[in-house]
């Protein structure tokens, strides 16, 4: 990839002292989440780098499906956390044609929404 000054996003992902009291340790915790299939932890990991980039060259998507318990909403939180509060939205996927919530995307690195309704 050739640089671009617009490619790369120059926001503050998380101040370093909170790094040292990161309450999930992403590999270790993903590698939990998936224990006999690390191809799953690598594919979620590949997801939460694409979304530390400004890049649009890809449309990007992550949809967690399973029973109760099974820890998708760890994940989403694992990634809340390495983004930030002010670097993603949780706008509902129903509310994606309504321009008044779509706005929330503004700026935002990502849209985490726990729920599909």
């Amino acid at each position: 990839m050739k640089y671009k000054k617009e490619t790369f996003w120059n926001a503050e992902l998380c101040r370093y002292e909170e790094v040292l009291t990161f309450p999930y340790p992403t590999e270790i915790e993903l590698l939990g989440i998936f224990p006999d299939d690390t191809g799953k932890s690598d594919i979620v990991q590949e997801f939460f780098g694409l979304c530390l980039t400004k890049e649009q060259k890809y449309d990007k998507a992550l949809f967690l499906i399973g029973g109760k318990a099974n820890r998708k909403s760890t994940i989403l939180h694992i990634l809340q956390r390495i983004l930030g509060e002010r670097n993603y939205s949780s706008v509902p996927l129903k509310l994606f044609n309504n321009p008044h919530h779509t706005a929330n995307f503004y700026n935002r690195l990502a849209n985490i929404s726990m729920k599909i309704e």
